[in-house]
């Protein structure tokens, strides 16, 4: 009794309780790969247990039970439960790493699918089954058993049992490890800052020089391609708080100014008027924003004014039906670098001029 007890607690610290699973798609986006069919990676025969989207990776996924302990999980990443198997049977792949035909589908042998500790227990034999390998199971050796060798030997298998449960744990943790750190460093790489040009493509505008946009006279504080759109943009600082952002647009800075001080245009939109402010003293400048970011030299003031634009109502621009050459309407489901999401707006935006689309993404892998 005392070694049943004993196997059920560390069958217990085994069977943890997990996060709420994700649901798996049936097949492929392609339909080359469906749910419990086997295949094989790198060499490797599995079968499929998973097929979605990833929280820590962008795309489509297949999460696959090996037949072999050859892995990095046992379904669970980070947090977050995919599928079920053994540890380190479990694997993620795409579509185009895996070989289809390999075997029977949804059937693996030769998968472990009971926990450590049972399958640490079922690994002991008994002296019948010790006699049984050797050719001896008829004429067994006399075994006289007391109840102080019988509570040693299941003492023994659950201790071994025990260190089964943490190699895994630990095998794990170091997979879950590894996968943040790929992680971080992929977010590491991607720039928060652009480097701007020192003159348009023609010639005509260049970095720091003066002019006029609508009939409001800014400083030119970048030049080069935007994130969101093609083509070669100038980021304007303006004299007024009639721009749209502060250098700052979807996540990544192209300059620095103050709120709503801000505002891409295309150079035929610009008029040159005034000389630039290496040849123009500061004190002739028309207001104190035109000399350059004397007013935003401080987090402080920076804070501040954000605060008191985040106090103002929001604009609700509205939108339209369709896109001008009708192929994109609202409510339509797209997608978009590989992720998916509803069409929410159609129309112009006040940060870059021509007609643009707004999606609502299935993940949070947006920027507002």
């Amino acid at each position: 009794a005392e070694a049943a007890a004993l196997a059920a607690a560390t069958e217990a610290s085994w069977e943890r309780e997990q996060p709420t699973a994700l649901a798996s798609r049936e097949e492929t986006m392609d339909g080359s790969i469906s749910l419990g069919q086997t295949v094989t990676w790198n060499g490797r025969q599995g079968v499929v247990r998973y097929i979605g989207g990833l929280k820590f990776a962008v795309g489509e996924w297949v999460g696959l039970e090996l037949a072999e302990a050859e892995g990095t999980h046992d379904g669970n990443v980070l947090g977050v439960r995919y599928f079920e198997c053994a540890p380190k049977h479990g694997v993620f792949a795409q579509t185009t790493q895996l070989e289809v035909g390999a075997g029977p589908s949804g059937t693996l042998a030769d998968v472990v699918t009971t926990t450590p500790a049972a399958s640490a227990l079922a690994a002991i034999p008994t002296p019948l089954q010790d006699a049984a390998c050797k050719g001896e199971a008829e004429k067994p050796e006399p075994t006289i058993v007391t109840p102080q060798t019988e509570t040693a030997d299941a003492s023994a298998a659950i201790a071994a049992a025990a260190a089964a449960v943490l190699a895994a744990e630990e095998a794990e943790a170091a997979a879950a490890a590894a996968v943040a750190e790929a992680a971080a460093a992929v977010k590491a790489e991607r720039p928060t800052t652009v480097i701007s040009k020192e003159e348009t493509e023609d010639g005509s505008i260049s970095l720091g020089q003066t002019v006029t946009w609508s009939g409001t006279q800014g400083i030119v504080r970048y030049i080069g391609g935007l994130k969101f759109s093609a083509g070669e943009w100038v980021g304007l600082e303006l004299t007024e708080a009639t721009g749209n952002h502060d250098g700052n647009v979807l996540g990544v800075r192209y300059f620095q100014c103050a709120p709503k001080h801000g505002v891409f245009v295309q150079t035929p939109q610009l008029e040159v008027g005034g000389a630039s402010p290496s040849s123009t003293p500061v004190e002739d400048a028309a207001t104190p924003a035109a000399s350059a970011p004397a007013a935003v030299t401080t987090p402080a003031d920076v804070a501040a004014s954000e605060e008191e634009e985040e106090a103002k109502p929001e604009t609700l621009l509205e939108s339209k039906e369709e896109t001008a050459d009708g192929s994109v309407f609202l409510g339509q489901t797209v997608t978009w670098s590989g992720r998916q999401g509803t069409v929410r707006y159609i129309g112009e935006a006040q940060f870059a001029s021509g007609e643009w689309i707004g999606l609502e993404l299935t993940e949070a892998k947006g920027f507002h």
